[in-house]
């Protein structure tokens, strides 16, 4: 809980779910011969909460074209992480070539990425990134690439 007067934050942690085996089961198998190994999955989900409304600022840069495949860094600046897709879009019709979904950055500046632009011609081609409003951000960046 956050406490009266305090600045807004961003707090990343992460949920770890460690799944044991069943002793039971094990100990039965070890005195058949069965199991000679113990299995054991722990999966780390990463935690994001803020308090308050922190504003960031989101864009593209290092954008090169070359053989058919746009590279760019989509960079982040400011004291949140941001999570969302981008979309690499044909602005004659408006459609989608080709997707990145449900990408994260947070605890570093900006991420390179790679997509491959089908034919389109340069002048006809925008990236655009788009943040998910389930996660609290509602940043929308458009590129016309040239």
């Amino acid at each position: 809980r956050r406490r009266a007067n305090t600045q807004p934050a961003e707090y990343r942690s992460h949920l770890t779910i460690d799944c044991d085996f069943d002793q039971e089961e094990y100990q039965a198998a070890l005195k058949l011969n069965v199991a000679n190994f113990v299995p054991k999955l722990r999966t780390n989900i990463p935690v994001v909460v803020r308090t308050g409304n922190i504003d960031v600022d989101v864009g593209f840069s290092n954008i090169v074209v070359n053989n058919g495949i746009v590279s760019f860094d989509l960079y982040r600046q400011g004291k949140r992480s941001i999570f969302g897709d981008i979309e690499l879009i044909d602005t004659r019709s408006d459609k989608l070539i080709v997707n990145i979904p449900q990408l994260s950055i947070y605890e570093i500046p900006s991420k390179s990425y790679k997509l491959p632009t089908e034919g389109v011609p340069l002048n006809k081609l925008k990236l655009r990134f788009t943040e998910n409003t389930e996660f609290g951000g509602n940043k929308v960046i458009e590129k016309n690439l040239q």
